[in-house]
């Protein structure tokens, strides 16, 4: 193998993710297999963002969010740390919200690795 070459059948470049559209629902259903970049527009209040399937050891994953003056909840697997909490989401009608998680398949949860509330009003 030379140095720097790439084995056949390999990517090369940059790689676009896919981007999945999430339905809402009272149990937001996440499948981790089709993507790993997430769009969800809350319709409602009371919502779960449930554990995705299908998590890749060490992927990150970004689940953009246009609450809607509406909240959710994360489910068990979304966790945050003593110094960096998942923030709640925007109270804004036309806001988004980028949250990255960070999946550890030894601790099987997904760490919150930071926000970006983008207040579009």
């Amino acid at each position: 193998v030379v140095i720097g070459s790439l084995p056949a059948g390999t990517a090369s470049g940059a790689v676009a993710p896919k981007v999945i559209a999430l339905v809402d629902a009272a149990t937001v259903v996440v499948d981790a297999l089709l993507g790993n970049v997430f769009d969800l527009t809350l319709t409602a209040g009371g919502h779960t963002i449930a554990n995705p399937t299908s998590l890749k050891d060490g992927t990150t994953y970004l689940f953009r969010v246009k609450p809607a003056t509406f909240t959710a909840t994360w489910d068990t697997k979304f966790k945050g740390g003593l110094g960096l909490p998942i923030p709640p989401f925007s109270p804004g009608a036309a806001d988004v919200d980028y949250f990255w998680f960070a999946y550890d398949a030894a601790a099987d949860k997904l760490a919150f690795a930071g926000a970006s509330q983008q207040a579009t009003a």
